[in-house]
């Protein structure tokens, strides 16, 4: 029983400390973790989103995506902005991912052999020009604040010396605007 009970005690407090760590990943924060935000935000009119980066809020035309930053959407696009309350989100579930982003318009042609020689199966976009977003999903579930789907932390970078975002990270992003318990 004892040890039933060790187990459960460095499961909880375990799954907690990750929060707090600087450097662990974002996306190794477990599910049950407070997302709070600290102060209102508002979503700019005609969009479903509000930017953080560099600790503040920042429109999605002055993002720099090569450093931390973060989104958080609602289900809806305002015909208005919309003002997200300060308040407590629990994160449900926790998405890491990677997509590619290829900013080159070449197109290159595949070959494929075969015993007449090659032929041409598809065109593909050349790579020379490819970068990657290590992304983290927070999925986020409010009763006070429904509407709000999840937070999204990135950064573009090259793959081979990419990695996906840290707490120190997320916090440089989001500042004292949000934080994580």
């Amino acid at each position: 029983m004892k040890r039933v009970l060790l187990s459960f005690i460095i499961m909880v407090g375990g799954g907690q400390a990750v929060a707090n760590d600087p450097q662990e990943y974002l996306y190794k924060v477990p599910p049950g973790t407070r997302l709070v935000l600290q102060q209102p935000v508002t979503i700019p009119l005609g969009t479903a989103t509000v930017y953080f980066q560099g600790g503040g809020v920042v429109g999605e035309d002055d993002v720099d995506e090569y450093y931390p930053h973060c989104a958080l959407l609602s289900r809806v696009v305002g015909v208005v902005p919309q003002t997200i309350p300060a308040g407590t989100f629990t994160i449900t579930r926790v998405f890491p991912f990677e997509e590619e982003h290829n900013t080159s318009s070449r197109m290159l042609r595949h070959y494929a052999g075969s015993r007449s020689g090659f032929i041409t199966v598809g065109l593909g976009v050349a790579s020379a020009e490819t970068t990657y977003y290590f992304a983290t999903r927070l999925l986020l579930q409010a009763d006070a604040i429904p509407d709000i789907m999840y937070l999204e932390c990135r950064q573009m970078t090259e793959y081979d010396i990419g990695d996906h975002l840290r707490i120190s990270e997320f916090k440089q992003a989001v500042g004292s605007l949000m934080s994580l318990r």
